[in-house]
């Protein structure tokens, strides 16, 4: 039910190198047989924050009033016809209620945070009475405590006790006061094979934290702007319209909670696992197994282990074995399947040892597109013109890889630096949570030569 294949960067490595070399491994994992047909039920908690920036008017009104209305210390106009961001999360809400792919085996919770959290509705079948409890959550006010939220979200996934995909869908536009709780219990989450998938709201939110808490957990983040979206940005008027996609795309994950063992050889180790397709995530390899979340049926996953290999004579060896475990729910399975070996040949014959697969090579450059473009955003702050050559490397690389919807994003980026020496806060989390999202399937691509694939690879 799930098939592995594995291919490193080099079929030949330096024997008796001076230095430790770099293997680059690609793991593709793609689910067969029985499990691609199986539809897995699901488990979702809709977390949502109900903070008073939460009625900022997003939309324009067809009429204002002229009064003013202070909420939480903050003072907004009172307007008519307009919709405020709660309006539109609100139907987008609505929306999950009545799609139509929703069976009597899926379970929806909804769960409110401001200063307090709350669950609104228990998790539980889709009804209609799902309706009236999302329009409950207009008469909540107050600060951000992302973490009480995140706590109540355990809670009740910890009450599902049938196999299934089991998801978080957070949807915030601030600043939380209670980040280092939201970081401890990202872990938690990690350790129990529970994805979240983050909806950063405008332009205040953290974006860091954001990512992380879908990083660790092999979520998503999504970056929702109010005005002038631009891809990869999704405008707010279109969440609806989202929400749909992204129950398609859950409802597809057919295998979930793959896990991975390493088992290395002495002097061998793993230093980064970082899944690249279909998004990029990097894997937190406190944890062992390593959890590589879940794959869809039409979709392969695609994961590079990087790993440091200590000098070797002429020799062929074995350096480390490969054991993944995985589940199928909608067959109420869990499964194992036989142990890879990743074997590679030292070689001192440098017409052998000068090979290298671009495939893998290609996925490595994709997956360092996202140290390139953290960079450029935090340059942007005190040397734009640093940001800028940054910026190029990390445009450049795009085009190589035929990424376009990143190229386009970047050079939008770029043209804005150029045009008012910094980078906005909307542009930085377009660019820096469509990198981790933009990702694409690569074939065999054309490759830069070997002293800037070491400079931009480390390898």
């Amino acid at each position: 039910m799930l098939d592995i294949t594995t291919c490193a960067h080099r079929p030949y490595f330096q024997a008796n190198s001076p230095i430790p070399q770099k293997l680059f491994l690609l793991v593709r994992a793609r689910s067969t047989g029985a499990a691609t047909g199986s539809r897995p039920p699901t488990a979702i908690v809709l977390l949502m924050d109900t903070s008073g920036s939460m009625r900022e008017l997003v939309t324009a009104p067809d009429q204002s009033t002229g009064r003013m209305v202070e909420v939480d210390g903050r003072i907004y106009e009172e307007a008519m016809g307009g919709k405020t961001k709660q309006d539109l999360l609100l139907e987008a809400l609505h929306g999950v209620v009545d799609l139509p792919g929703l069976t009597e085996h899926d379970q929806i919770a909804l769960i409110r945070f401001d200063d307090k959290a709350s669950v609104v509705a228990p998790m539980g079948a889709a009804t209609p009475r799902l309706h009236n409890q999302i329009n409950a959550l207009r008469h909540f006010s107050g600060g951000t405590m992302l973490g009480q939220g995140l706590k109540l979200a355990l809670q009740e996934l910890a009450r599902v006790t049938t196999p299934c995909n089991r998801r978080v869908v957070l949807l915030t536009d601030g600043q939380t006061q209670d980040e280092a709780t939201c970081q401890t219990l990202a872990s938690q989450f990690a350790a129990q094979k529970i994805s979240i998938t983050t909806v950063g709201v405008g332009s205040e939110y953290n974006e860091d934290l954001l990512a992380d808490l879908a990083e660790q957990t092999q979520g998503q983040p999504v970056h929702v702007v109010l005005h002038q979206a631009q891809p990869p940005s999704i405008p707010v008027t279109e969440l609806p319209q989202w929400f749909a996609r992204q129950w398609q795309s859950i409802s597809q994950e057919v295998v979930t909670n793959l896990t991975l063992t390493v088992r290395t050889v002495k002097d061998v180790t793993v230093d980064r696992i970082t899944r690249v397709y279909p998004f990029q995530a990097e894997v937190d390899l406190k944890e062992s197994p390593y959890p590589l979340g879940n794959i869809e049926a039409q979709e392969p996953a695609l994961f590079v282990l990087e790993l440091t290999l200590p000098p070797r004579p002429v020799t062929r060896v074995r350096l480390a074995q490969l054991q993944f475990t995985y589940a199928v729910p909608g067959l109420a399975y869990q499964g194992e399947n036989p142990t890879e070996q990743v074997i590679v040949e030292f070689s001192e014959d440098s017409r052998l040892t000068g090979q290298l697969d671009s495939e893998v090579m290609g996925y490595v450059q994709q997956r360092n597109l996202d140290a390139l473009v953290r960079q450029a955003t935090k340059q942007a702050r005190h040397d734009p013109q640093k940001a800028a050559q940054t910026l190029l490397v990390a445009r450049q690389m795009t085009q190589r890889l035929g990424n376009k919807a990143m190229t386009l994003a970047l050079d939008r980026a770029a043209h804005e630096l150029n045009q008012t020496g910094t980078l906005s806060s909307n542009t930085a989390k377009t660019v820096r949570i469509g990198v981790k999202t933009q990702t694409i399937k690569l074939a065999q691509t054309t490759l830069p030569d070997d002293t800037e694939i070491r400079r931009l690879t480390g390898a």
